[in-house]
């Protein structure tokens, strides 16, 4: 992970799909008939905006979408996207998504790797997303 000094003003990447959202977030699996013969869940896909990150706050420079390895301001452009004032601990929201996703990446039961992407709308393209996951160092858990 890299990090330099913050030198520019982050700006708010809208989300245009923020009216959607709904209260807390439900996740579940249904039982029905012939269920152990089904093939266990191999791809887990996340949002980006307001899912991974809590809020989407990038620097105007064209690098961070145009160019894979971006990182100047690596630790400033992290805590304001990825942490959060809200929660007191020993470890981070960073360290807690890494956790998690190093868990759901491993199914328990059969041993085998299940595969994590991302799916999204942000404006800023799939390169910009990209360097904010090498930011905070939480890019190895994902495949696409």
């Amino acid at each position: 992970m890299c990090s330099l000094s913050p030198a520019a003003q982050l700006d708010r990447t809208p989300s245009n799909h923020s009216r959607y959202i709904t209260e807390g977030v439900w996740c579940f699996e249904r039982e029905f008939d012939g269920q152990e013969r089904c093939p266990p869940v191999r791809l887990i896909v996340f949002d980006w905006d307001e899912t991974l990150t809590l809020s989407t706050f990038l620097p105007e420079d064209r690098g961070l979408r145009e160019r894979i390895g971006w990182c100047e301001w690596a630790d400033y452009i992290t805590e304001h996207n990825f942490q959060t004032p809200l929660v007191d601990g020993t470890a981070t929201r960073v360290e807690k998504l890494g956790a998690l996703f190093k868990d759901l990446a491993q199914d328990e039961v059969t041993g085998s790797r299940r595969l994590l992407a991302v799916l999204t709308r942000n404006n800023q393209g799939s390169i910009a997303c990209l360097n904010l996951l090498l930011m905070a160092g939480l890019d190895e858990h994902f495949s696409a």
